[in-house]
């Protein structure tokens, strides 16, 4: 597309005057003008370079009557009225400004005669040729061509196209990325921005198995505005202890620290999932353990902090889904949903806000079958309308709409453009992420043992000027 206007110029007067001279600015092969006068019996025309000779060649039609030619003239002629009784005037013209050849104008004025809505303003319509082939157009003069004069505050503000040229396409820049449109803007910075087909891991936190070890499965939850993080482990080594993370930045776990803080009293074997909720009150994880099927909740005495939890109170699902592999709860805590091992949600139904104890089965559920044969973690997001589902198999995060928030009933799956590949992780298993579905981390269970993070929505990133 053609470049941006520039402002080459703008002069105002600052007492009376019959001339407003935009002074000498930059020749551009076109040209815009704003002009706008005041003062009693006034008349607008304008000259290019200051050349008063008989050069000029002008076609005006005054509210919208019949033609006038005026040749062989020593300024314009496109004025909207006769002068006698005008009081302000605004004028917009359009120049071709090529050295070789005739300057073509093409000028619109409005004039008001009278103050007050009882009187309509006039109007003209106006082309201008200046006859002159050698040079380009540096300088404007408005000139008055009536008895009065222009009022102080009157001015003339002159606009260049610039020659760059700007494309949705930078094809001809170096180290393009794909999928990358580029588009400026009227401060004339050029950005650039991606546009992946699905959220891009960007950063990464390593825990090793300093804390949790080696091989376990390891459960991911993200809680108090992203500047916490609990990594929980299945591993009898260290009593499947949950450990608790400090983010000094909001969402970014490349700036995550051990908050030396940690729990492992889950009174259950084979303990998976984990969730904060109820801004930080209880921690809710999924037993699989035989003969001990349970979703287990514990109450923090001090919110987000997980070395403060108490004993628990427990729900047993056997007989509802086979396998207890992760666990949600609804915003308002009335909805609880476990992932079973056959990769179907099913939903209960809490008669008591949080309280696992009141739970029974709402006899609804939502097979993931289709995408994933290995689930092994899942959130409910942007207020109960998205399922995210981490399968193994496919080292992916799928994604599911609500048609009813909250009714795992009514998912379906958005289709593969909406996968979100993990393939560069060695076995996912804990999943995380905030609510409105633009920020995700997922967690291996693997060397080297690394929770990975994603961001969904691309940034516009500053590439220069143009």
């Amino acid at each position: 597309m053609a470049g941006t206007w520039i402002r080459l110029a703008h002069v105002a007067l600052s007492s009376t005057g019959d001339t407003i001279d935009s002074g000498t600015f930059t020749a551009k092969k076109n040209l815009r003008v704003k002009a706008y006068t005041k003062g009693a019996n006034t008349e607008l025309q304008f000259r290019f370079n200051s050349d008063s000779g008989s050069n000029y060649a002008s076609r005006r039609s005054g509210d919208g009557g019949s033609d006038s030619t005026f040749t062989s003239q020593t300024q314009s002629k496109v004025n909207a009225t006769g002068g006698a009784s005008t009081t302000e005037t605004y004028m917009t013209a359009d120049i071709t400004n090529i050295s070789d050849k005739e300057k073509l104008v093409i000028s619109h004025q409005v004039a008001s005669e009278a103050t007050g809505a009882g009187t309509a303003p006039r109007r003209s319509e106006g082309v201008t040729k200046w006859a002159n082939t050698s040079a380009q157009i540096t300088s404007i003069q408005i000139i008055n061509n009536a008895s009065g004069d222009f009022a102080a505050g009157s001015y003339i503000t002159v606009f260049g196209a610039s020659a760059d040229v700007v494309t949705d396409e930078k094809t001809t820049l170096t180290n393009v990325p794909t999928n990358t449109r580029y588009e400026e803007t009227d401060t004339r910075k050029i950005y650039r921005r991606a546009i992946p087909s699905s959220p891009q891991a960007t950063k990464t936190f390593t825990f090793g198995s300093s804390q949790v070890p080696a091989g376990s499965n390891v459960s991911l939850t993200i809680a108090d505005s992203g500047t916490k993080m609990y990594l929980a482990s299945n591993s009898s080594s260290d009593s499947q202890a949950g450990y608790q993370y400090t983010l000094s930045t909001a969402y970014d776990v490349s700036t995550a620290s051990y908050a030396s803080k940690s729990f492992n009293s889950w009174g259950s074997a084979d303990i998976r999932g984990m969730k904060v909720k109820n801004n930080g009150q209880y921690f809710y994880r999924m037993s699989d353990q035989t003969g001990n099927k349970t979703v287990r909740r514990f109450t923090a005495s001090t919110a987000y902090d997980i070395s403060t939890l108490g004993s628990g109170q427990s729900y047993t699902y056997d007989g509802v889904q086979t396998g207890g592999k992760d666990v949600e709860l609804s915003d308002d805590g009335t909805k609880m949903y476990g992932l079973a091992d056959n990769r179907t949600i099913y939903q209960y139904t809490l008669s008591t806000a949080w309280d696992v104890t009141s739970a029974s089965s709402a006899s609804k559920s939502f097979s993931c079958n289709s995408q994933d044969t290995a689930g092994r973690s899942f959130m409910i997001t942007n207020s109960g309308t998205k399922l995210r589902f981490l399968g193994q198999a496919n080292k992916k995060i799928y994604t599911y709409t609500l048609s009813t928030a909250w009714d795992i009933s009514t998912a379906s799956y958005d289709g593969a453009g909406s996968d979100i590949s993990c393939s560069f992780t060695n076995n996912p298993y804990g999943l995380g992420g905030k609510d409105d579905g633009t920020w995700f981390a997922v967690a291996e269970t693997d060397s080297p043992y690394e929770v990975q993070q994603f961001d969904k929505d691309p940034v516009w990133k500053e590439r220069g000027t143009a």
